[in-house]
């Protein structure tokens, strides 16, 4: 009962090493767990009911045999211990653990292997750090950690591999959706530098072809975020989420996938434009959810007010229909939240929301963004390829260019994440009116 005991206290570091890291992914903020710092080995693959059992008795007795079958199987031990080999019982672990039946624990087992994972990109990508060195130097490190999340995946045991994503069973259908969301974040957090404005003479000067790695990446990062939408059904549904779907973070998730997507139809489909109408519907498909997430929670109706008008802007400037675009709710006085889909916030009818102020929508001819927001879409970069180093200025352009600037939403992960992790060279201000620091 003693190993049984250890395992739990090791299932509970896990669990709260992934909350820590969740957050600090979703509020930019650096965790307090380094890499390097913990010595807890990764869950095993087995329910705590069958932890009794034979096999989970021997591997919760013997460290080391817990090692070969387990961890030395595993991505994330390679990430911890770089000078680590792949031994020749390794072949023979992954064999095991690919032979077992999906249940709550291997999944488990395989969304920690993926947090320390991503965790190592927030720490070399999206570091201070990572400012004072060159953007070779930054490529060079991306280059490696896709390997790693290639490895990851192609580690999926048959029952978690989401390549097919099918109803078989309730059991499967919600592990092997929930891994392909946290697999398509890490993969649009990776990718999400190199997804950059290219200029005029640029667009002219290279072919596809030419681009070279950061094309490549910013490809990457755009499938992800149209695979996670597709991971949706196309009748938005709050059910969906909370049986299947990774509900505590969803709605960050979500405004990943958008933001990209925004971002490249804003750069007139740069680096896709033979996917114009599939980023189109992605994008509409993202406000639709956003929307219906909104009836019920404040968050989502900000997120969704920040995206409409955007998208819509977007998709009707490119010529596409948005009539199956939500509109913006009618305010009645009245209204409750969550009684209907036009319903406004509680206390948005006064312009604030729990003491908080609330963006109201500004109708089809006006941002909606706060005053001291609006000059994020609006001050200039000459160099928004990000070569030499990851200073800011990919969502920044000349207002000479590309009308469609001008409907960008607020993006909190360029201004209120890549912009203070990654500061312009001469300490530009940033958006508070203050110097960037550490």
């Amino acid at each position: 009962m003693l190993g049984v005991s250890k395992e739990i206290g090791c299932r509970i570091w896990w669990c709260l090493y992934i909350v820590e890291h969740t957050l600090g992914s979703m509020t930019g903020r650096a965790t307090s767990i380094s890499t390097n710092m913990y010595t807890t080995q990764l869950p095993l693959p087995f329910d705590e009911d069958h932890l009794p059992e034979p096999t989970a008795t021997m591997l919760l007795g013997d460290l080391d045999e817990r090692a070969k079958r387990v961890d030395m199987a595993m991505t994330s031990p390679y990430i911890r211990h770089p000078d680590l080999q792949p031994s020749e019982d390794t072949p023979a672990a992954r064999s095991w653990l690919q032979s077992l039946p999906v249940n709550p624990s291997l999944y488990f087992l395989y969304y920690c292997d993926l947090a320390v994972v991503n965790q190592e990109i927030l720490d070399h990508v999206y570091s201070p750090e990572s400012a004072t060195i060159s953007w070779e130097d930054i490529k060079s490190r991306t280059s490696r950690l896709r390997t790693t999340v290639d490895a990851w995946v192609s580690s999926l045991p048959p029952g978690l591999d989401f390549a097919s994503v099918k109803d078989e069973n309730q059991q499967s259908y919600w592990a092997k959706t929930n891994l392909a969301f946290h697999y398509y974040n890490t993969r649009i957090m990776l990718g999400r530098p190199s997804l950059c404005r290219h200029s005029r003479a640029d667009r002219g000067r290279k072919s596809v072809e030419q681009r070279g790695f950061s094309h490549d990446m910013a490809v990457m990062t755009l499938e992800s975020a149209m695979h996670m939408l597709d991971l949706l059904p196309n009748k938005p549904s709050m059910r969906h989420i909370y049986r299947f779907c990774p509900w505590w973070c969803f709605l960050h998730y979500i405004m990943k996938a958008a933001t990209v997507i925004i971002l490249e139809l804003s750069f007139h489909c740069v680096h896709a434009p033979d996917r114009e109408s599939d980023l189109v519907e992605s994008a509409k498909k993202s406000v639709r959810w956003l929307h219906t997430m909104s009836i019920n929670c404040i968050a989502s109706h900000r997120a969704w007010q920040l995206c409409e008008n955007a998208v819509r802007r977007l998709v009707s400037s490119m010529g596409y229909d948005d009539s199956d675009i939500p509109p913006p709710p009618k305010r009645q006085r009245g209204d409750q939240f969550g009684d209907n889909g036009g319903a406004v916030p509680p206390g948005q009818h006064n312009g604030t929301a729990g003491g908080g102020q609330v963006l109201p929508y500004n109708g089809q001819g006006q941002s909606s963004v706060l005053p001291h927001e609006s000059h994020a879409m609006d001050h200039s970069n000459n160099n928004p390829d990000l070569t030499g180093s990851l200073a800011f200025g990919f969502l920044a352009t000349p207002s000479s260019q590309d009308h469609t600037d001008a409907y960008f939403p607020y993006d909190p992960i360029s201004e209120e994440f890549l912009r203070y992790f990654f500061p312009s060279l001469d300490g530009e201000a940033n958006p508070s009116g203050g110097r960037n620091t550490f």
